[in-house]
């Protein structure tokens, strides 16, 4: 790799973890960057070692960040100047080296091979972890809110608008349709590239004729005030004059099932077209007056649960359940306008520090779920409610591991 190629990658970088840490700070400033830190021993050149990406956090403690596009480029540098600054300075914790996501299998092998020598402790280095650049941002973000001391249940927030304005930043990451375009001998390592990758090729459009992307999470709310299910529009402007428009549903989870939504019981019976005084409609009024199995049998005995249970999964065909699907999953159905419902979901599972990114189309996903074991009621969600809501709505759960 050239000097010019090596200094293109440095800047590339360097967007991408200002704007990183620019969504990681919205709405309240968790962390900071200072860019290109110098230290050097009392009486000696101040600015003789070197940190280009100095992390501080709300615990004073900072992070060392150093990247580069192969493990053959600069290493030993860079284990100098982090083994002297971490000497210089106690609040440095620990000291990261992180490649593109964008790199070649052979390199990616490379850099893998070093971290384990690290981990492993064969290899004795001053840099503590070798990461890739998704998973360098899932650590970052991890840290970041723990040291801030948040909530678990702002962290979850958290998670979930961080990776909607991900998309968005990553979508718009000019480098990433020129890397696309170019394929590897492209010097633009790109931001995220794996999962802008994935998100254009699920339209299996051809990439050459893409002149532009545009991408928001600012989705109008539903005419009730409450969310829809798209959570970012992403835009592509094409050669030939015309537009193509990609309607996503972000899910992210730490587990292997997810809350996707709640509705009354009057709303299920409208959409799953059934007859109010069949059985089935029944049986979901009863379930949403007691929001569970157990409330169940406490009210009507073991009779009443298993009239529940028989008349749903009895009383929906395959065509009711994903026409139920499809309106979960997507918001279609619903009479909702069409920017809040979703013809694609992307599914974030992370996994340790290795986050998995999955895209479906709306009807893949529902015929995948569908085809699956059920879960409850012969359906593929948990039945349960949300905190506050039992005797009001029924909240559906479904699997994110497939």
């Amino acid at each position: 790799m050239s000097n010019s190629d090596k200094n293109q990658h440095g800047r590339s970088f360097q967007k991408s973890i200002k704007r990183f840490i620019a969504n990681l700070n919205s709405p309240r400033k968790l962390c900071a960057l200072e860019l290109e830190k110098r230290l050097g021993y009392e009486g000696h050149d101040p600015q003789q070692f070197y940190i280009p990406y100095a992390i501080t956090f709300a615990d004073n403690t900072i992070w060392a960040v150093y990247s580069t596009t192969s493990m053959r480029d600069r290493f030993k540098s860079q284990l100098w100047d982090a083994y002297n600054v971490k000497q210089i300075d106690s609040q440095i914790e620990c000291a990261y080296l992180v490649y593109p996501d964008s790199i070649s299998e052979k390199e990616r092998k490379a850099f893998e091979k070093r971290a384990e020598s690290i981990t492993d402790g064969s290899y004795y280095s001053s840099i503590d972890f070798i990461v890739s650049e998704s998973e360098f941002q899932l650590l970052l973000e991890e840290k970041a809110m723990d040291s801030a001391g948040l909530s678990d249940g702002t962290q979850g927030d958290r998670r979930g608008r961080n990776f909607e304005s991900g998309v968005v930043t990553t979508m718009e990451h000019e480098g990433n349709l020129t890397r696309l375009k170019v394929g590897s001998t492209s010097n633009e390592a790109g931001y995220s590239f794996t999962l802008f990758e994935k998100i254009v090729k699920a339209l299996n459009i051809d990439a050459s004729q893409i002149v532009s992307i545009d991408a928001t999470n600012e989705i109008p709310p539903l005419p009730s005030g409450g969310p829809g299910k798209t959570d970012v529009v992403v835009r592509y402007q094409m050669a030939n004059g015309s537009e193509i428009e990609q309607k996503i549903s972000c899910k992210r989870t730490l587990k292997n099932k997810v809350s996707v939504n709640q509705y009354s019981a009057s709303e299920i019976i409208r959409v799953l077209g059934i007859d109010a005084s069949s059985d089935a409609a029944k049986a979901i009024r009863m379930y949403e007056e007691c929001g569970s199995g157990s409330a169940l049998r406490d009210k009507y005995g073991s009779s009443g649960l298993d009239f529940v249970r028989s008349s749903i999964e009895t009383g929906l065909t395959r065509d009711n359940l994903y026409t139920l699907t499809e309106w979960v999953v997507s918001g279609y159905g619903a009479d909702s306008p069409d920017i809040n419902c979703a013809d694609w979901i992307l599914i974030r599972t992370d996994q340790g520090s290795k986050p998995t990114d999955r895209i479906y189309g709306i009807e893949e996903y529902v015929n995948m779920l569908l085809d699956e074991e059920p879960l409850q009621m012969g359906t593929p969600f948990d039945w349960t409610f949300a905190s506050g809501q039992r005797g009001r709505s029924i909240q559906f759960k479904m699997r994110t591991a497939h």
